[in-house]
């Protein structure tokens, strides 16, 4: 029985220092027993140590720096979707952002000659042929939305189809094969990206996608 109580004695002590030395485990100071005798000195935390940066915060820093640098060329209210739909089909962003303001000048009612529609001017065939890819049931081509995620899908397969020669893709977006062959002089292509490097200086490139051949817009 006493020795019962002894143990029953010793496992209280011990709670009662680990109670007292937990806070200052906690705070990186020295650690006291029951007693007021000093159990051990822990190593105060570094206050200059690297906190490994959270991926939420990287991702928004991300998407708000890709808003930043097409902001010249985008209205506000299409520069999260611009820098949504372009990463991911893996594209340039800015790309996209100067080739709207060459089809449509953001202007998403806009319908061409040819009954283009929306802010990418995408024919009827291609948007149902864009859709089915998409796994779209329903699409409506002047909804700015679906005109840029459908568009951006367009231009990453075109990529993808000329070797992400952004001259040659440009060029079929808007004449089709036909127009490649001519892309190194092709006007369209020309004036995209004359708007692309008017502040950025660099050359768009893609990393896309998939593998079908689009049709001719």
């Amino acid at each position: 029985m006493l020795r019962r109580l002894r143990r029953r004695r010793a496992l209280w002590a011990a709670l009662a220092v680990g109670l007292v030395a937990a806070p200052a485990m906690l705070g990186g100071s020295t650690a006291f027993s029951a007693d007021g005798s000093e159990l051990l000195t822990l190593p105060e935390r570094n206050p200059l140590e690297t906190v490994p940066p959270d991926p939420a915060t990287m991702e928004a820093a991300l998407v708000l720096a890709q808003s930043d640098q097409i902001a010249d060329l985008t209205p506000e209210v299409y520069r999260s979707l611009i820098v949504a739909a372009a990463n991911r089909q893996k594209v340039d962003p800015r790309l996209v952002a100067a080739l709207i303001t060459i089809e449509s000048h953001w202007h998403g009612e806009l319908v061409g000659l040819h009954g283009e529609k929306g802010l990418m001017q995408i024919l009827p065939e291609t948007g149902d042929y864009l859709a089915k890819k998409a796994g779209l049931t329903h699409f409506d081509l002047a909804d700015p939305a679906t005109s840029v995620e459908l568009g951006v899908l367009y231009i990453a397969e075109l990529l993808k189809e000329y070797g992400n020669s952004v001259q040659q893709a440009l060029a079929a977006y808007n004449g089709g094969p036909g127009a490649v062959e001519s892309a190194a002089t092709n006007l369209y292509a020309r004036k995209v990206l004359k708007v692309y490097e008017t502040v950025s200086g660099v050359s768009p490139v893609s990393t896309s996608s998939p593998e079908v051949r689009p049709q001719a817009s």
